[in-house]
């Protein structure tokens, strides 16, 4: 009997074929998981963007001694809030981004950039008689695309009361 050293072309083909097979199933294994994983990522990315923005919304908005709503070039419209340090902010909507400026004397004082995923662009309310200003937008269903306008998977919407730090600054006094 002769020893045999090596492997025949058909035990590289059988183990080619199984390596092939493995990897082809894994990656069909790890995609959806890595599907799952970056839409979770953006979707925390938003719920942030969005907690971030309420807090500034609302600090501004208490802050402004008068607040105006312009129509924009397109866009929508934005939202306008006078500061008594005469410094004006101007939230606005840029693709799907809402975008914070706050303009000085001297011109723009910084830009702030909030990325919330809405195809559909907020919406900006004022009541006069209550003082309410709001901000609301929709953000695209689990899983979905931003750009998938079927149905929002949740609205976030923003409120705060115009003022409100000085009717309480002036009942201290």
């Amino acid at each position: 009997m002769t020893d045999r050293r090596g492997k025949t072309l058909i035990e590289m083909m059988v183990v080619v074929g199984l390596a092939a097979t493995l990897t082809a199933t894994a990656a069909r294994l790890l995609f959806p998981l890595l599907q799952s994983e970056r839409d979770s990522r953006q979707r925390m990315t938003a719920a942030l963007s969005g907690l971030q923005l309420a807090r500034q919304v609302r600090q501004d908005v208490r802050a402004a001694a008068t607040v105006g709503l312009i129509a924009g070039d397109g866009r929508g419209t934005s939202l306008v809030l006078n500061l008594p340090s005469s410094r004006t902010v101007i939230y606005g909507m840029d693709g799907e981004n809402l975008i914070r400026t706050v303009l000085s004397a001297d011109g723009i004082e910084h830009r702030e950039r909030y990325r919330l995923r809405t195809p559909q662009g907020a919406t900006f309310d004022f009541d006069s008689e209550t003082r309410l200003v709001a901000i609301e937008f929709a953000v695209p269903q689990n899983g979905k695309d931003s750009s998938d306008t079927s149905g929002p998977g949740w609205v976030f919407r923003i409120e705060a009361v115009l003022g409100r730090d000085h009717r309480f600054q002036e009942a201290s006094r």
